[in-house]
């Protein structure tokens, strides 16, 4: 994998996060950019760097978040999101062998499996968190519908973004995408 071009596509990504989640939202529906490129990433790169690139896009929406607080100014809290971005890989890494892996409608449909999965991590973790300090304005049951819907939402935007992602898989330097020795035809 071309870490410099993953490193490029995650910044820009990033810049629409930041810029167009709260443009797209739907009530306090909102689509992951970052979490889409790691689905992407899971479905083409090699295992281990497909859990990389999701540790570190899952590092940056901890990063450059911030968690709703009782009293005081949101806060970033790190670890939810990277562990979730580990459980995106992993899961999405374990359906992709069974699947056309370049094709949208299979990255859309893991995108939305491999989101849920890290969302339930999100959502699990700051439970957690939100038992154990008073702080964190947290309510579990909303949050696990909302994130839910932020799945599916992010399913449907790894459609157009895929187009996108797709045509630069070369540029991502993912080998395999061709197929096998034994099924070329002469």
């Amino acid at each position: 994998m071309n870490w410099p071009v993953f490193a490029i596509f995650a910044y820009l990504l990033l810049g629409l996060e930041r810029g167009l989640r709260d443009a797209l939202a739907i009530g306090p529906v909102q689509p992951s950019f970052l979490l889409a490129l790691a689905a992407f990433v899971a479905l083409s790169a090699p295992p281990m760097h497909a859990v990389w690139a999701g540790l570190v896009l899952g590092l940056a929406l901890d990063l450059t978040g911030g968690w709703p607080m009782h009293a005081g100014a949101p806060q970033p809290i790190i670890g939810p999101y990277a562990l979730g971005g580990v459980l995106l890989a992993q899961t999405i890494l374990t359906l992709r062998g069974k699947l056309v892996r370049h094709h949208l409608a299979t990255l859309a449909v893991l995108t939305f499996f491999g989101v849920l999965a890290a969302q339930v991590v999100v959502v699990v973790l700051l439970s957690i968190q939100s038992f154990t300090s008073d702080n964190l304005a947290f309510e579990p049951g909303r949050e696990s519908l909302v994130r839910a819907g932020s799945a599916a939402y992010t399913a449907l935007l790894a459609v157009p973004l895929g187009f996108l992602l797709i045509a630069a898989a070369p540029l991502f330097g993912f080998t395999g995408h061709g197929p096998r020795p034994w099924q070329r035809r002469s």
